[in-house]
């Protein structure tokens, strides 16, 4: 295994190992937060993997900003703080201009933009990285949001 550590930059947080499910963050918390941290250590077992957010919070509000998973040096996802709009994110339900998730100036972590998601069925937004089997990756994101009922966010790594 190539570990790439000793050239990854720091993750903004302390990482944790992803799950062998894939599973990064699951939760149906209904309190509030403001932006929290996470990162994760990644072995990739494809050649591909996509990081996926998935979302349904109907009386609440998620952020998502700063979204990075580094291999060595390399950062391997494309507009992770959204500064571009949409730009390398997928999305079948996602990203619709005046919809309940897209990308916007009000509630940045850093930048002048992020992921706004607020929708009472799940949603998801995705972007798949080329990946070195056996290699290690460094995963990390800033998420928070304004609480309520009916919260769930799941987030994988596939």
């Amino acid at each position: 295994m190539n570990s790439s550590l000793a050239t990854t930059p720091l993750p903004p947080c302390t990482p944790s190992n992803v799950s062998a499910s894939g599973m990064l963050y699951n939760s149906t918390s209904t309190t509030a937060f403001d932006y929290k941290c996470f990162a994760y250590y990644f072995q990739a077992i494809l050649t591909n993997h996509t990081l996926s957010f998935s979302f349904k919070n109907p009386s609440t509000t998620y952020w998502l900003d700063d979204v990075s998973v580094y291999h060595g040096s390399i950062q391997t996802i494309t507009n992770g703080g959204f500064e571009l709009g949409s730009s390398g994110w997928t999305s079948a339900s996602c990203l619709v201009i005046g919809g309940t998730c897209y990308v916007s100036s009000s509630n940045p972590h850093t930048g002048l933009y992020s992921l706004h998601a607020s929708s009472t069925t799940l949603i998801s937004i995705n972007q798949t990285f080329n990946a070195i089997i056996g290699d290690l990756y460094v995963i990390s994101f800033w998420l928070g949001n304004t609480g309520g009922t009916g919260c769930l966010v799941n987030i994988r790594i596939l």
